[in-house]
């Protein structure tokens, strides 16, 4: 769990850097033909996605340091802990739900495909750690 909330923590700032670079490019200017320039739409829903996965990664991070330094019994440490697989959970949902707005937004098929591949086994990992919360409440009732 330590490891946990360092590296949550890091990933933070970077999907925050992520979405600010993100801007930064779509709006930095050019030489030559460009088209019709950035798909308005599809351009500050990444921004809010990468804004909103930033601030939830950094919540759950400071969620854990404080609630670590609390948890200071070495049994209790070595315990599966139902909070951790629901942080895992909901960052795998965040990953669905960016890939399902990919699919939605993409006219390109290839890019459709690839991200109709990886909801599959993100959708099968959100399934196991849900089965373990149900299994571990389950054992403590």
């Amino acid at each position: 769990m330590k490891n946990l909330k360092y590296g949550l923590l890091v990933s933070s700032f970077l999907m925050i850097g992520v979405s600010i670079l993100l801007i930064y490019d779509a709006y930095r200017p050019r030489v030559g033909p460009i088209g019709n320039g950035p798909n308005e739409t599809a351009l500050w829903t990444n921004f809010i996605f990468f804004i909103l996965f930033g601030i939830a990664l950094f919540a759950s991070s400071i969620y854990l340091f404080l609630t670590d330094d609390k948890r200071s019994s070495t049994n209790d440490r070595n315990k599966q802990d139902p909070r951790y697989l629901v942080i895992i959970s909901i960052f795998f949902i965040f990953m669905v739900v960016r890939n399902s707005i990919t699919i939605i937004q993409s006219s390109d098929s290839f890019m459709r495909m690839i991200s109709v591949i990886t909801i599959i086994p993100l959708s099968m990992v959100i399934g196991a750690f849900l089965r373990e919360i149900f299994i571990l409440r389950a054992e403590r009732l």
